[in-house]
């Protein structure tokens, strides 16, 4: 039996600039930022007013409202459209360069407001009958281009950042569900769900003439190599080379994302949710990644691709080496990341444990205006927004040692008391998520600023939560050795204005965006807020399914070499030379997902498959049917072939 699906994706969502706009439902009416919603581009909005295109920051939703400028030399003074005619050869990526974008809700309380008429988006007095409120975006300049969208958000100060291939990922976003990223949640899926094969995961033993398993003493990943991943497939259309290639791409890096943090959380449950300094995590993630055949090193590095499993028959300790570096940068960015990190999904939080112990956080002195337990909170919320700057250090204190490692990022952000290019400056002076939180939560006392960060900054000294580093003198950084992974507390906040999730509050603060939070539970968080990387993180922990596992995603298109396309296909296909001069490594070579264009539908057999997606409809019956018909022709079992 085969099932056949599609899924109908949105190219964006666009939104009438009036936010009293009376075509929107009566249930729906109120505070908005802005009025009716549209899922396809249009000029006007039934209430008269001019629609443009929606836009968000992907850490805090702030939301922007973007278009074309009719006259491009008006700068922020024109009148903005949804889109022109003679766009219609460009890319999307092309298009959006051309926009200028607004806020329509206040970003923090010292950015100036300005107004704009609903009926032709000029700039109006504010007196104008058709006057809205909006905050102005002049967006940034790269190489003396003009791009639309700013580095850093002007409200959680999350930032965009360079990709491996050079390209940025933007903080601001359209709100289309047709990109890569969609299908990849789609393959992932679908993956997922396929029912495992007939081989049986065990343990190896360590005899020389055991193949695969002849391991040196320690964990062992599962044998026989054919056991991993249960003989899942899945191989995937597009009709364009660039968008196999970089679909490839996508899915391999958000997947390696994602089941390192599963990988964390399996840890954690392994201890009862007691929490786990990043040293003994460290430890556990090599662990887990050995039994669960999950390569540490796989990174591109210098040389190509480093064979991890190799390295560990033949130079144990070399291997060490390249793992440790590798998971200390997988543990500093799970630390610093404010979108999907394991705090900001709601599933752990991170812990400073002062001496090495997090006993010692309930010996924190009181700061002024605060009571013992507040400034534990505190210090504990401090510490998270400075380390989700990049200010962590790595266990030798060198900033700049991420740089040394595959996939390590940039430098650690230096802590300092003076101006320095590129650190983060501790002063009641600076502008920043730090002193806009602490701003908040001093509303309603009264200690100065400045007396409130120096308590701080004597408690990090004295508590050696804070150490100097390699780069100079008056440079600080927080040792990643002093962080410790621990679980949720039953009850805890929820930003109602960024949707931040912190384990503790002070006066309902958000220490992303400075907002007001209300407590919930984590129940109260699943039903109320489902999210998908949250769900993705926890599959580790239900028994339903296979998480943790490994993913290989390959592309095959008519770009790549004959002998590749033929090795890819091979191993696709679960067949690996076991001798020669050049024999395969199941746990290295294995292809789980083939992402391919046409090179795959006619005169090549793939055996056994179940799943076949297709990144977009293919332009006739015939390749449908080609397409299509890859799946399930050697299996008793149900096939899928899903469409987007």
């Amino acid at each position: 039996m085969c099932i056949r699906d599609s899924f109908r994706g949105i190219p964006g969502l666009w939104a009438c600039v009036r936010p009293d706009c009376p075509a929107v439902d009566e249930p729906f009416r109120g505070r908005r930022p802005c009025g009716k919603l549209y899922s396809e581009p249009r000029l006007w909005c039934e209430c008269g007013a001019r629609v443009l295109e929606v836009f968000t920051c992907r850490f805090c939703g702030l939301i922007f409202l973007g278009g074309i400028p009719d006259d491009p030399a008006l700068g922020g003074r024109a009148s903005l459209w949804p889109y022109e005619y003679d766009m219609e050869g460009l890319s999307r990526e092309e298009r959006i360069k051309r926009f200028r974008l607004f806020i329509t809700e206040e970003p923090r309380a010292d950015r100036p407001v300005q107004f704009r008429s609903w009926a032709t988006t000029r700039v109006v007095h504010r007196d104008d009958p058709a006057a809205v409120k909006f905050w102005e975006e002049e967006g940034r300049s790269e190489d003396g281009e003009r791009n639309p969208f700013p580095w850093t958000c002007p409200r959680c100060y999350g930032t965009a950042y360079q990709r491996d291939s050079g390209s940025a990922r933007e903080v601001i976003e359209p709100l289309d569900t047709m990109g890569h990223q969609a299908f990849a949640v789609l393959c992932e899926e679908f993956f997922r769900f396929q029912p495992g094969g007939s081989y049986a995961a065990r343990r190896p033993d360590t005899t020389p003439n055991s193949g695969w398993g002849n391991w040196q003493v320690g964990p062992c990943p599962p044998e026989p190599p054919e056991s991993v991943n249960g003989g899942r497939k899945v191989i995937t259309f597009a009709d364009g080379r660039q968008h196999a290639a970089r679909f490839a791409g996508d899915l391999a890096y958000s997947h390696r994302r994602d089941v390192f943090r599963q990988l964390m959380l399996l840890s954690l449950e392994e201890h009862s949710g007691e929490p786990i300094m990043a040293r003994d995590l460290h430890s556990e993630l090599l662990r887990l990644c050995i039994e669960n055949a999950i390569d540490p090193l796989d990174k591109p590095d210098g040389g190509g691709q480093l064979d991890f499993w190799e390295l560990r028959r033949t130079d144990p300790p070399e291997m060490t080496r390249l793992a440790n570096d590798a998971l200390w940068s997988v543990i500093r960015r799970e630390i610093t990341d404010r979108q999907l990190g394991l705090e900001a999904l709601g599933v752990a939080r991170w812990l400073i444990a002062p001496g090495g112990s997090i006993e010692n956080l309930e010996r924190v002195p009181a700061f002024p205006g605060f009571s013992q337990e507040e400034s534990r909170i505190l210090l504990t919320n401090v510490i998270r927004i400075l380390a989700a700057e990049g200010i962590v250090l790595p266990p030798n204190n060198d900033p700049y040692y991420w740089t040394q490692i595959p996939g390590g990022g940039i430098p650690s952000k230096l802590l300092s008391l003076e101006s320095l290019s590129g650190g983060f400056r501790w002063s009641p002076k600076g502008r920043n998520r730090l002193t806009r939180y602490l701003h908040s939560l001093l509303e309603r006392r009264t200690t100065s600023l400045e007396d409130l960060m120096d308590a701080i900054w004597q408690t990090f000294l004295s508590g050696g939560l804070i150490r100097s580093t390699a780069a100079g003198p008056g440079t600080w950084g927080i040792p990643i050795t002093l962080l410790a992974l621990g679980s949720l507390p039953e009850n805890i906040f929820a930003c109602d204005s960024c949707g931040f999730i912190l384990a503790e509050a002070i006066d309902a603060v958000c220490i992303r965006c400075g907002g007001s939070s209300r407590q919930t539970t984590i129940q109260e968080l699943e039903e109320n807020r489902p999210n998908y990387y949250r769900r993705s993180a926890l599959n580790a922990l239900r028994p339903s399914t296979p998480d943790p596992f490994p993913l290989h995603v390959r592309e095959h298109t008519a770009q790549i070499r004959v002998i590749d396309a033929l090795e890819r296909e091979r191993h696709f296909k679960g067949k690996f030379r076991i001798s020669g001069d050049s024999p395969d490594n199941p746990y290295r070579d294995r292809v789980d997902v083939l992402s391919v264009t046409t090179t795959m539908e006619l005169g090549i057999d793939i055996g056994e498959l179940c799943a076949v997606g297709m990144r977009n409809v293919p332009p006739t019956v015939a390749n449908y049917q080609q397409r299509s018909g890859r799946a399930g022709r050697r299996s008793d079992g149900v096939a899928f072939v899903y469409t987007m």
